[in-house]
């Protein structure tokens, strides 16, 4: 759950298409749900690595480190 967490912070950072990410054939048909709940500040796996002080809850998706300690 956290790795695709990671992955949104990592598209939105380069600007890379959410699309492209969460492709249609892809996440057993539910890439319109992720892109949705993540597109609303919602999705899963990123309490992780707020835990993990990769970021801010309060900020996500804006990472303040990009590697685990």
């Amino acid at each position: 759950m956290a790795a695709i967490a990671w992955s949104w912070a990592a598209c939105t950072k380069i600007g890379l298409a959410a699309e492209i990410l969460f492709h249609p054939d892809g996440y057993k048909g539910g890439s319109k749900n992720y892109i949705e709940a993540f597109s609303t500040r919602g999705g899963f796996g990123h309490p992780l690595l707020a835990y993990w002080q990769m970021c801010r809850p309060d900020e996500y998706p804006t990472m303040e480190k990009w590697l685990r300690d």
